[in-house]
Order: C-alpha cells, then sequence, then structure tokens
C-alpha cells in the first residue's frame, strides 16, 4: 500500500531577502524539498506576505528598523494577517536580544542574528511548520467537534459531520459508518456522502463483506491509496468513481465504534492527512457516544413508550408550529383522528396485555400507510392522530382508506376483529383556527361513528348537509 501513496506535498515558503547572503539560501531551501518565491521588491513581498499561499514566510530585517511594534515591520505585519497563518521566521545583521524578544512577542518563530547557516535555518523551519501543522490540527479538530455542540438531531449531527470533514481535508465524498460489534455488522449513516450521493439508503452490512474495513481493524492503522482502481483489494464494481480513498477508524478506550471514509482528493491524501484523521476519529467516537446518548433521551420524551409513535406533548407542539407554517404560506394541513371501536371490550374481555398488543399492531399500520412527512402520534387511550402536511380531501381520504382497510384485515387471531372509525378535516376549506381544526376532524369523527363504525368520514360532509335544502 505504501507504493500508492503520494508525497507530502511540499510547503511554500516565501524569502524575502535583502542580503545576497540570504537570498542565496533559496537554493538550499529548494533542494530541501520547499517550494520558495523571492520577491523582487519590499513591496511584492508585502502583498504575497499577506496572500493565502504560503505555510512559512522568512523576512530579512534592515538594520536600523524600527519594531517596537510589529506594524512597522511590514513583511512581519502582512504575514500576521494572512489567511494562512504561516510560520514566520525573522533574520537580521545586527539583532539585539530586545529586538528579537519584540519580533518573538509580534509572532516570529525564530529569529536569527548575524549569518544565517544552512543546517540552522533547515532545523528551524522545520519545527515552526511542524508547530504550524499541529496548530491546525487543533483548529480543526475543534471546528469538528464543534458540530455537536448545537446538536438538534442524529441525522442533521452526521450530515454537519461529513460535510465539516469533507471540507477539512478537500475531499469529494465522505462517509460515516457505525460498527455494531454484537452483530459484527456495520451501519452506513446516511445517503449523502459529501457533496455526492450514495445509491444505496442507509443499510447494514457484514463486517466480513467491507474488505477495507475488516483490514483496518486487523492492521490497527489507517487505510490510504491513491490509485483505487490498481489497488487488489477493489474488484472494477467497488472501484467505481473511486480514485483516492483514506478510511480510518473512530475508537473509543473500550474499542473502535465505527469508520470515517473520505475519497477522490484531488492530489491524494498524505500520511499527515491519515494521522489527523485518525485523532479527529478519536474525537468523533466520543461525541456520538454522547450525541447517542442525547438523542436516546430526547427521543424517549416526545414518544409513546408503547406505540413508539409521538407522544401527545410533541404532537400539540408540532401541531401549532405547522399551523402557523400554513397561516404563512396558505398551504393546507390535514388532520386525522382514529378511534377504535369497543376496545374496551377487549381489555374487558382479553386483558390490558392483548389490548397493549392490538394497540402496538395498529400503530404499525398507521405509520405503514402514512407518508413520511406525515406525524403520527398516540392522542391517548385508544385514540390515534395523524397530522398530514399539504393535503387536499383527495389524498386524505385515500389514507384514511387505507389505514380503515388494513385494521380490517389484519388477523387478529382468538381477540376477532378489530376495526376503526376516522374523522378528517382540512385547514383552511374546514376550520380557520387551529381549535377550530381541532374540534372540525372530532366531529367528523362521531358522524363515521353514526354511520355504524368501521367507516371514516370528512368534516366537508358535515358542512355539505348543513347547507343542504331541508324537505
Amino acid at each position: 500500500m505504501e507504493g500508492q501513496m503520494t508525497r507530502t506535498p511540499r510547503a511554500k515558503v516565501l524569502l524575502a531577502a535583502i542580503r545576497p547572503e540570504v537570498a542565496s539560501l533559496g537554493k538550499s531551501l529548494s533542494e530541501a524539498g520547499y517550494h520558495v518565491t523571492l520577491p523582487r521588491t519590499v513591496a511584492e513581498g508585502v502583498t504575497l506576505a499577506a496572500s493565502p499561499h504560503f505555510q512559512a514566510v522568512i523576512f530579512d530585517l534592515e538594520t536600523g528598523v524600527p519594531i517596537s511594534e510589529a506594524g512597522s515591520v511590514p513583511v512581519l505585519s502582512a504575514a500576521l494577517q494572512s489567511p494562512s497563518a504561516p510560520a514566520i521566521l525573522a533574520c537580521g545583521q545586527d539583532l539585539s536580544t530586545d529586538v528579537a524578544v519584540t519580533l518573538m512577542r509580534a509572532g516570529a518563530s525564530d529569529c536569527f542574528v548575524g549569518t544565517i547557516r544552512e543546517e540552522q535555518l533547515l532545523e528551524s523551519l522545520r519545527r515552526a511548520l511542524e508547530k504550524r501543522a499541529h496548530m491546525q490540527e487543533l483548529v480543526s479538530l475543534r471546528k469538528v467537534v464543534q458540530v455537536f455542540s448545537t446538536l438538534q438531531s442524529l441525522e442533521s449531527t452526521y450530515e454537519n459531520l461529513r460535510t465539516s470533514i469533507a471540507e477539512l481535508f478537500h475531499a469529494k465524498v465522505c462517509s460515516v459508518s457505525l460498527l455494531d460489534t454484537d452483530r459484527g455488522e456495520i451501519v452506513a449513516q446516511s445517503p449523502h456522502y459529501g457533496s455526492q450521493v450514495d445509491p444505496v439508503p442507509r443499510h447494514r452490512f457484514r463486517l466480513s463483506e467491507s474488505r477495507i474495513s475488516k483490514l483496518i481493524l486487523e492492521r490497527g492503522e489507517a487505510y490510504l491509496a491513491n490509485n483505487v482502481p490498481a489497488d487488489p483489494l477493489f474488484e472494477a464494481i467497488e472501484a467505481d468513481g473511486l480514485e483516492s480513498l483514506l478510511a480510518v477508524a473512530m475508537r473509543r478506550p473500550a474499542g473502535p465504534t465505527g469508520f470515517i471514509y473520505l475519497a477522490n482528493r484531488p492530489g491524494g491524501f498524505s500520511r499527515l492527512d491519515a494521522e489527523l484523521l485518525s485523532t479527529i476519529g478519536e474525537q468523533v467516537a466520543v461525541a456520538l457516544d454522547n450525541a447517542h446518548t442525547f438523542d436516546n433521551a430526547y427521543r424517549a420524551s416526545i414518544t409513546d413508550p408503547l406505540t413508539d409513535l409521538y407522544n401527545r406533548r410533541f404532537f400539540d407542539a408540532r401541531l401549532r408550529q405547522e399551523y402557523n407554517r400554513v397561516r404563512r404560506t396558505g398551504k393546507t394541513l390535514g388532520l386525522m383522528f382514529v378511534d377504535l371501536d369497543r376496545f374496551k371490550q377487549i381489555n374487558d374481555t382479553f386483558g390490558h396485555e392483548a389490548g397493549n398488543l392490538v394497540l402496538t399492531q395498529v400503530a404499525r399500520i398507521i405509520r405503514q400507510n402514512c407518508r413520511s412527512a406525515d406525524v403520527a402520534a398516540r392522542w391517548g387511550g385508544d385514540e390515534f392522530t395523524v397530522l398530514l402536511t399539504e393535503s387536499e380531501p383527495a389524498s386524505l381520504e385515500q389514507i384514511a382508506r387505507r389505514i380503515r382497510d388494513g385494521i380490517q384485515k389484519t388477523n387478529w387471531g382468538p381477540v376477532g376483529e378489530i376495526t376503526a372509525t376516522i374523522g378528517l378535516a382540512v385547514l383552511p376549506q374546514d376550520a380557520v383556527t387551529l381549535e377550530g381544526l381541532l374540534q372540525a376532524a372530532d366531529d367528523a369523527m362521531y358522524l363515521a361513528k353514526k354511520r355504524g363504525r368501521n367507516a371514516y368520514a370528512l368534516a366537508a360532509e358535515i358542512q355539505q348537509a348543513a347547507a343542504a335544502p331541508k324537505t
């Protein structure tokens, strides 16, 4: 795998020299593997130092230049304001200790007095770039972990996490998967990978089927390949669209918890990228554990423990939110009440355990026949409610029919036949206020019960009956 790696990109160094002996050091820096730029004038040096293109700036200080403030040294001042935050080295023929201290306080990593030895400059530059890299790692870690400080949902957390990591490494693809050690499975967390879309939705697959993830765990180190099609670990179908790949395990002290995959970075990945991503993986593993704990607690607070539908408190809050949205947009909002017929008889005859099994199955039928944008909740006892966004009466009637038929046609075993009565109302056709919408749906449900139960009715039917001429 090492043969497929690219070299770490060479650092770009701006050498703003006044003395010829300092300018001559540019050749030594180039031979040591650095990209060196020598400005022709002080003005050009200031412009280049302020640009985001250099990882290090070495500037030569004229004798007699005042340095009581950082701003009095133009190149230093420009470098300090550069968005790339370069490592800064200063040199001068007659620098005093006070001058050197002032420069270091202003932001220089090192200062050289008099003649500079080649090996001394190279070593100082290496240390300064390493320090800069470590500082950037800390900043990068902080940015990634900050994703979890604004946790709203696990879905948005994973999305923000992938986006942050992809942008940090300039990768076109980023995915995050969790490891289910009990089942020996990997759980992909979402279909959106960076700026691309994965055709496979959230899914589980055996760890043994992922050769890359299995290899990471066996070797205990990152996987890096900058020529994926040539890697024997990939088959042609697996490598489709992949050019470069960097994958690491997310680890906690107790062991690995998942994987982060990066792909298709222009120019490929380096070992430094692998080390940084591994460090990020350790931080993310802990943060994700906390996020899942928070998410589980949050879900418990908004769902009914028996049916796993939303509870009354959450539904009321969501209903108010959707009502305000509809008032702003002028769109429609549907409300459905579902009441089980003669449910008390089931509890009295077969016991509450049988009744709970019925409620759980009915909740499953309601969930299966609603759309992903709809909000289903247990209203209380044997009554359920569904908030249907942007629904016309015809589509509401279709959903109601599916729920009614699904409940009636289910084999309920010794309990016998179970049926439901459903009432439907639409805002703004059937009501103009939130209270009016609730009352209209409730009235429609009682209209359906008068028809003999195992039926549904629309609030619009009540209005039509009231408006019809009496004979």
